[in-house]
């Protein structure tokens, strides 16, 4: 019963991401992509498929890389960057990141909120 509602709120939680208007993107601690949202779909042009296990620093210029995704926390809130289309062009956005928290209460990855400037 209980991994029955555990799968249910994942997918819940996976629908309700994908239905924010803005543009999200996540990281592991390595900074690696693991989740883009169908905004950031629709403004890069990418799919998920195509960016999953690769550096946001691709995508995203301006985004320094931490070993240690809780350095993000001291981080300007709000920076400015380049968000890399698949077509080959930029387009010019501000960005804000937050660490992500793991079970263990360690930063686990980050949450990166994209907007067009």
């Amino acid at each position: 019963m209980m991994e029955r509602v555990v799968s249910e709120m994942d997918g819940w939680h996976a629908r309700a991401l994908d239905s924010v208007a803005g543009v999200l993107f996540a990281t592991d601690r390595s900074g690696l992509l693991i989740y883009m949202n169908k905004a950031a779909e629709k403004l890069s042009g990418w799919t998920p498929d195509a960016l999953f296990g690769k550096p946001i620093s691709a995508l995203l210029t301006g985004v320094k890389e931490h070993a240690n995704p809780a350095l993000s926390d001291k981080m300007p809130l709000e920076s400015p960057g380049t968000l890399q289309t698949k077509s080959g062009g930029g387009i010019p956005v501000t960005y804000a990141r937050t660490s992500l928290e793991g079970a263990d209460g360690q930063p686990d990855g980050e949450l990166i909120v994209v907007n067009k400037i």
